[in-house]
């Protein structure tokens, strides 16, 4: 009997779940190890501050289909504490060590904690933003509590969090350094939309402010803000950004920078038989530049095009044609019900235009600009069609002069 190749996918979110999935199609041939450090089968993250949060969805709704009859063997509620890149031995905490004909790195990205003077006694109502033991844990918390929460960081998932917790009658606040939070993701027009329509949902958005102390008080915390105000609330959610996950490699001889740098199939640069994928993947970009794109719908994607990597490169497979797509990324995420659709980066963008529907209305589209007045994005509100439309346009950077013509060509 062939002994079979043994392939260890360490993270258990969409991207070590998604290529779980396709390499579990051929055990037979390999023995596939998942190691995930939560004690549950991977489910969808998508959904913690919105369907888990608001009770929208139950646990068991949430849960990935399919992968409890996989047949991989499941390391839950483990760690990886070390990898070699040169041996490809992973070491999980407290043991065992395994070596590994490949390895898919897919650990994602953790929040950025807080940067407060937090008191001990406070701590577990600090909370993040990510799993789905913080959306039950903030849940209780306001189970006992008077029903307002702090939420530090106004960015995507801020405001998305907001606008559950709002749906749900809770009072928030909503604290953030800058003075339009999201311009940085959507610019400045759609940022200034967001803005009008927090306040307009009865949010107490404080800009400018950042929390330096948090103090426990009854069943509750005061948040102490830069300014010097005070305010008393449940719990605090910590929204302010993630970090790749990659700790745990710093003494495996992979080069780490921003993530772990990959080739278009998700092949780990210089380390043969290694592969990355999920938030901690750094895709090349337009350019050649290494991408990250923390977004669901960009990690199965690259999960599952890591495995086709892996069975190619062990020889179970025709090599892949579906290597992950160096055009624009793209995602959504809700502001108070209100869908928005961004297509493409706004890293390096400096102006912006309005190229369908006005700022305010229902339906509006936000193209924003280089500084060659080329078009690095587009950030569609109240639905994704016109940004869609652009994303040949985005892809090879086109100028502004070219929209209508795109968006007549298409009509």
């Amino acid at each position: 009997m062939v002994e079979r190749q043994r392939v260890v996918v360490v993270g258990g979110g969409a991207a070590g779940s998604a290529a779980a999935a396709a390499l579990g199609q051929f055990l037979a041939q390999l023995e596939v190890v998942v190691v995930g450090a939560e004690e549950r089968l991977p489910y969808n993250r998508t959904t913690v501050n919105k369907g888990l949060l608001t009770g929208a969805a139950i646990d068991q709704d949430v849960v990935l289909p399919g992968l409890r009859d996989l047949g991989v063997t499941w390391k839950l509620g483990r760690r990886a504490r070390s990898a070699d890149a040169a041996t490809r031995i992973v070491e999980l905490a407290n043991g065992p060590r395994m070596t590994a004909d490949a390895v898919v790195l897919a650990t994602g990205a953790d929040p950025c904690p807080l940067p407060a003077a937090i008191e001990p006694a406070a701590a577990s109502r600090v909370l993040g933003m990510r799993t789905a033991s913080d959306s039950l844990r903030l849940r209780e918390a306001l189970r006992h509590g008077s029903g307002h929460i702090l939420i530090a960081g106004a960015g995507l998932l801020g405001a998305e969090t907001a606008g559950s917790l709002r749906a749900l009658g809770v009072e928030v606040t909503l604290v953030d350094l800058a003075d339009r939070p999201l311009s940085a993701h959507l610019g400045a027009a759609v940022a200034s939309w967001a803005h009008a329509k927090h306040l307009r949902a009865g949010v107490d958005l404080r800009t400018r402010t950042a929390v330096v102390a948090v103090e426990r008080v009854g069943g509750g915390v005061n948040v102490t803000l830069d300014d010097g105000s005070r305010v008393r609330a449940d719990a605090v959610v910590a929204s302010l950004g993630v970090r790749p996950a990659v700790g745990w490699l710093r003494d495996s001889g992979i080069s780490l920078s921003d993530g772990v740098s990959v080739d278009s199939g998700m092949r780990v640069l210089d380390h043969r038989g290694f592969y990355a994928a999920g938030d901690l993947a750094a895709v090349p970009g337009p350019g050649g530049t290494p991408l990250r794109t923390e977004h669901w719908g960009a990690a199965l994607a690259q999960g599952r095009t890591a495995a086709a990597s892996v069975l190619a490169d062990l020889g179970l497979a025709e090599a892949a044609d579906d290597a992950v797509s160096v055009g624009p990324p793209g995602y959504s995420t809700y502001v108070h019900g209100t869908k928005l659709t961004m297509v493409g980066s706004a890293h390096d963008a400096i102006d912006e235009a309005v190229v369908h529907g006005a700022v305010g209305e229902g339906r509006f589209t936000v193209a924003l600009l280089d500084r060659e007045g080329r078009i690095s994005a587009a950030v569609g509100v109240g639905g994704a069609r016109i940004a869609n439309r652009l994303r040949g346009l985005i892809a090879r950077r086109g100028e502004i002069g070219e929209v209508d013509h795109v968006l007549g060509e298409a009509a």
